[in-house]
């Protein structure tokens, strides 16, 4: 591995800061045990994938999450004696290992050595990604597995359809980790299919690869799903309870917990089985979208607003903790609308020089799209944001050129 002392200092950055990071932050936690928390003490203590839901039911065996983060989580319990205190580290490692990933994704798309070295200082100082790997949360896993299936894909692309069956493993793995990921799958599907040669059989091997080594990771979670509820789901069973808690009358566009929308219907369906509440809970919502056709609308572009920008409540969940939550969520605020106009202004100018740019934008896009369908949570759209500080990379070199033409437009600029 070939790394410049100038990507380097930046990788040695992004550890400092997070370490830095991990010493103010230290243990803080919300006030309640996490949905993949209790999936992964369960594991560790009994070998049993089970969930209680929200503490209302009786533990039973369970696919209310995916799987990757529950699984981590219940190793590094067993591996530290019931205590998650590799959990920091290792994320932390893998927070710089995106860093690098970056990269390598800038100059996958033909956009140089600087602005490649640009986009991961960037990405090393950005105050989301460096918070959310010192805390209990997906979104360093999430980052990591999607910046490498997008990359490999374009790699894949550009060299060897062979790469599609490791681009294929790790965008599963993202849906494996927070289920809106798996429409990367058939993202990546259709736009390898659309930069291949045409004419040729082997325009074919590159998506074929891509849902091969998807399908193998997909295998033995769907496998667990038929076993355990005698259905072939490729995702969790969480969706139906998510698009009610972003489609009903009490809906606000962020995540209200399920019990202070309506805790008698919520109450109702303790007792039924996952399957049947995941599919009562979706006819709510779908419900509600058919009876208030002109909220539902306002409100979707609302729970978009909140995607592009950021939730009204954010940072409310570690109110009760010892993290200053108001700088905290100011930091954050200001970090993205920092690099959104520069992303905005980037994209526009080499979206169209690079095909690759319209994987990296559908990805963007679905999940904006989700965002709609189900709630908007500033962590959601977190994964994404390498992409637009990616564009912003892309873009500042031209600005800052233009704006040296105009101060200083008797030097030659060529």
């Amino acid at each position: 591995m070939n790394i410049s002392r100038k990507l380097l200092a930046i990788l040695v950055l992004a550890a400092v800061l997070r370490i830095f990071a991990l010493a103010i932050i230290r243990d803080a936690h919300v006030p309640w045990v996490y949905e993949f928390e209790e999936i992964a003490i369960n594991l560790a203590e009994s070998g049993e994938y089970a969930y209680s839901f929200y503490g209302l039911s009786e533990t039973q065996p369970s696919s209310f999450l995916p799987p990757v983060y529950p699984l981590l989580l219940a190793a590094l319990l067993k591996l530290s004696a019931g205590e998650l205190t590799l959990l920091a580290p290792l994320q932390i490692l893998l927070s710089c290992l995106s860093v690098y990933v970056l990269f390598l994704l800038v100059q996958a798309l033909s956009g140089g050595k600087v602005p490649a070295l640009l986009a991961s200082l960037m990405m090393a100082v950005y105050p989301p990604l460096i918070v959310n790997s010192v805390l209990p949360s997906t979104v360093t896993l999430e980052t990591l597995f999607v910046l490498v299936g997008l990359l490999i894909t374009l790699l894949a692309a550009q060299r060897s359809p062979v790469f599609g069956l490791v681009a294929g493993i790790n965008l599963a793995a993202a849906g494996l980790t927070r289920s809106p990921w798996l429409l990367l799958i058939p993202i990546a599907f259709i736009w390898s299919l659309w930069v291949a040669r045409n004419g040729t059989a082997r325009r074919y091997l590159l998506p074929v690869l891509i849902l091969l080594g998807a399908a193998i990771t997909l295998a033995p979670w769907i496998y667990f799903n038929q076993q355990t509820h005698g259905a072939w789901l490729l995702g969790s069973t969480n969706g139906g309870m998510n698009f009610w808690i972003g489609n009903n009358p009490q809906a606000t566009g962020e995540f209200i917990f399920p019990t202070q929308i309506d805790r008698p219907l919520v109450m109702q369906t303790v007792d039924w089985s996952e399957l049947e509440r995941d599919q009562f809970f979706y006819q709510q919502g779908f419900d509600y979208l058919r009876e208030h056709p002109i909220e539902s609308a306002n409100l979707a572009i609302r729970k978009l607003t909140y995607f592009i920008f950021f939730r009204p409540s954010i940072g409310s969940s570690y109110q009760a903790t010892e993290i200053q939550v108001g700088l905290a969520s100011k930091l954050f605020i200001a970090a993205w609308l920092a690099i959104l106009p520069f992303g905005i202004f980037g994209i526009l100018k080499t979206w169209t020089q690079d095909r690759g740019h319209f994987l990296l934008l559908s990805a963007f896009v679905s999940q904006g799209v989700v965002a709609m369908l189900f709630f908007a949570g500033t962590r959601f759209r977190t994964p994404l944001d390498p992409l637009v500080i990616l564009w912003a990379a892309l873009g500042l070199p031209s600005i800052l050129h233009n704006i040296h033409v105009r101060l200083f437009p008797s030097i030659d600029h060529a």
